[in-house]
């Protein structure tokens, strides 16, 4: 049967609108970057022996893992360079049904030392990449209680493993305050 055009011309316009909705549509959602972000303990400095500081730290929140930061700092304070990962490899507490686990806030650190009768742990090993790439600029400076402080160390994404294997761009900043009490921070990747 032939639709006369004269009596549809309102389908034969959708359907040619149509399909360049649904492109546009893929098209902002990939060129989208969402914010991924957390809370950062359990810092070390080092620095080795070509002059490199290297500042390692468990990052928790959005993106749960080991980071690594491989900093170039000039006389100044100034970050010239460097590398950094985020290893996303955790141990994640269930319930015994397999469900994941909600956390007790009344637990404190080393809580399991604290059971005197056996009981069964369940966990998973969660496994979901890395994401790496180079650091573009920041500062090394003066935080509280004079301790140093890494303030906008600013980084750039270029590689993704396994979840993150689509990842090959975008951005991120680092700020961590060294001499507070309970080192506190802030990890941001935009991807």
């Amino acid at each position: 049967m032939r639709l006369p055009l004269r009596r549809y011309p309102f389908a034969i316009v959708l359907l040619a609108v149509i399909p360049g909705l649904a492109a546009s549509t893929v098209q902002t959602r990939q060129n989208s970057p969402r914010t991924h972000g957390g809370s950062i303990s359990d810092v070390r400095v080092t620095e080795t022996d070509s002059g490199r500081a290297v500042v390692v730290f468990t990052a928790s929140g959005g993106l749960r893992g080991m980071v690594t930061l491989s900093l170039d700092v000039a006389q100044d304070g100034s970050v010239t360079g460097g590398d950094w990962a985020l290893v996303s490899t955790y141990v994640q507490d269930l319930n015994a049904d397999g469900s994941e686990a909600e956390p007790d806030p009344h637990s404190g650190e080393g809580s399991y030392a604290q059971d005197s009768e056996p009981h069964e742990e369940f966990i998973r090993i969660v496994d979901k990449g890395t994401l790496s790439g180079q650091v573009l600029g920041g500062f090394v400076g003066d935080g509280s209680n004079g301790a140093s402080a890494l303030v906008g160390i600013q980084l750039q994404l270029t590689a993704g493993t396994l979840s993150f294997g689509s990842v090959s761009t975008g951005t991120g900043t680092v700020d961590v305050d060294l001499g507070s009490p309970e080192t506190q921070g802030t990890l941001r990747l935009a991807f």
